[in-house]
């Protein structure tokens, strides 16, 4: 599988946001099988400070999974790494830069889980005992990290 690395990830993105997941709004069957979601939009790191609702396309719905990836769900945050998506729709809509590679799921506590692919950039910042505790629940290999940490592994990466 070729990932996109972490860096070029967050430089060549559209839109790097914390989000709430809304509700599940459409299922698109052609040209790919993919969930289009309504997000509130809780912070940005890099793209339009303004937004506060988007419009996310996830690879999957509930006739065909991506790499088995689980559905977004309501109240479930995420920091995504987005592009902006083409069509003209009243709502910005983007799609997940790489996929699972670009989903990180908020957990409890300020942490977050990077949901696929381990990536050398951010091993400096992994919690490596919650990360061996949480990988039993899950089937790709994660890391696990605070929040502010990856923060600043984002910002550190814009600033450069």
């Amino acid at each position: 599988m070729l990932v996109l690395p972490f860096e070029e990830a967050i430089l060549e993105a559209d839109l790097v946001v914390k989000l709430s997941i809304e509700q599940a709004l459409e299922e698109l069957d052609s040209p790919t099988h993919k969930t289009l979601y309504e997000a509130s939009v809780l912070n940005v790191v890099k793209g339009d400070k303004e937004l506060t609702t988007i419009h996310v396309l996830q690879a999957g719905n509930s006739k065909c999974s991506f790499n088995d990836n689980p559905l977004f769900m309501p109240v479930e945050q995420y920091y995504l790494i987005l592009n902006k998506a083409s069509g003209n729709n009243p709502v910005e809509r983007f799609y997940i830069q790489g996929e699972e590679t670009g989903m990180y799921k908020v957990l409890e506590d300020g942490y977050i889980v990077k949901l696929a692919h381990r990536d050398s950039y951010l091993s400096d910042i992994i919690d490596t005992t919650l990360t061996s505790e949480l990988q039993a629940n899950y089937d790709e290999p994660i890391m696990v990290f605070t929040e502010q940490q990856f923060m600043d592994k984002v910002i550190q990466l814009l600033d450069e």
